[in-house]
């Protein structure tokens, strides 16, 4: 199934462009769009503007977004603002997944590709940007690769909090999630996070016991390891068409050793 935009980022490219004049044209759709055509027109207006990204974001209403920006709003903290905002952002964009890790300076949150491929620049600036004028307080820059939260930002209370209500909206955001199927959940975070795949990370990662992960694929008829087979399978196809050194493919996919990674594509993609 292809993965869908929001869109809300359609209506931000399309008013950018209109500021800027340019000549851009997508069919208009009362929901969700299609992230090839979304991820084309990124490509053609940031040749023209190399901050198209991030003045496209500026163009976005708060609420635009939908349930996760109320979840952020109201969570007590940035640090759990900002692990509701990883585990529900698939509602907004199923082609991209967030990820939090800690460094030496504080927190860093970090934009990938679910299939490895490369984001076009403006619409890496434009998810990055639309998530910081959301968490506007001090301590967050905008690192190479991401924001960066220092440790004192992430544990400061937020104004808002309202965690009864985010009980409410969490149920909401469940069960837009939950209409995909769990494989399809656990291969979307996988694709990301390949080079260090584990059950226990990949459940933290969606919000969820190892256990309750573990069953729901189960009651699929299918596991944890045949997902990361699978995944590892058609990551590891487009790289091998693209070329790439079968050093960095192994290290990609999470292999110690070239040899293992040979080992694996002998068994699994012949």
């Amino acid at each position: 199934m292809e993965p869908t935009v929001s869109a809300a980022t359609v209506h931000a490219i399309v008013a950018y462009a209109t500021e800027r004049s340019i000549p851009i044209h997508i069919e208009s759709r009362e929901s969700r769009y299609p992230f090839a055509e979304v991820a084309e027109l990124w490509s053609r207006i940031e040749k023209s503007d190399s901050l198209a990204g991030s003045r496209a974001a500026a163009l976005v209403p708060f609420g635009a977004f939908g349930v996760v920006e109320h979840l952020m709003l109201l969570s007590e903290t940035l640090e759990q603002s900002l692990a509701r905002l990883v585990r529900y952002y698939p509602t907004v964009n199923e082609a991209f997944a967030l990820t939090t890790r800690t460094v030496r300076a504080g927190t860093l949150l970090e934009l990938h590709a679910c299939d490895g491929a490369r984001i076009p620049r403006a619409y890496a600036d434009f998810v990055l940007t639309s998530i910081r004028r959301r968490i506007e307080i001090a301590g967050i820059t905008r690192s190479p690769s991401g924001l960066l939260i220092d440790s004192a930002s992430m544990k400061a209370p937020l104004p808002f909090a309202d965690e009864e209500l985010c009980e409410v909206l969490q149920d909401v955001a469940r069960r837009r999630l939950d209409r995909r199927s769990m494989a399809e959940c656990v291969s979307n975070v996988l694709r990301s996070r390949l080079d260090r795949a584990s059950l226990a990370d990949v459940a933290a990662q969606m919000g969820i016991s190892a256990r309750t992960l573990q069953r729901r694929l189960i009651q699929e008829r299918t596991s944890f390891r045949e997902v990361l087979d699978g995944t590892r399978r058609g990551v590891a196809l487009r790289l091998l068409d693209e070329r790439m050194p079968v050093k960095q493919i192994a290290d990609r996919l999470g292999f110690a050793e070239v040899r293992s990674f040979y080992r694996w594509r002998v068994r699994s993609l012949n």
